[in-house]
């Protein structure tokens, strides 16, 4: 792996993405994203009235699911 596709990973990994982001992402409904973060099955937080995730949350969370095997 050359070093500017090591630097664009980590960029990716460490993006903070929107519930919008997540549910298009996931190919979930916007509310059905709201509801998981809420109940605290995808790993977020809310900042102010804002919900974020991290993209590395997002990643976990889907290697350690087996929805998608």
């Amino acid at each position: 792996m050359t070093l500017e596709n090591k630097r664009t990973k980590d960029r990716i990994r460490n993006e903070v993405l929107t519930p919008y982001q997540v549910a298009e992402i996931l190919q979930l409904n916007f509310r059905t994203v709201i509801r998981r973060f809420e109940d605290g099955t995808i790993p977020a937080k809310k900042i102010g009235s804002k919900w974020r995730c991290s993209r590395k949350n997002l990643d976990t969370y889907l290697d350690s699911t087996n929805e998608l095997s």
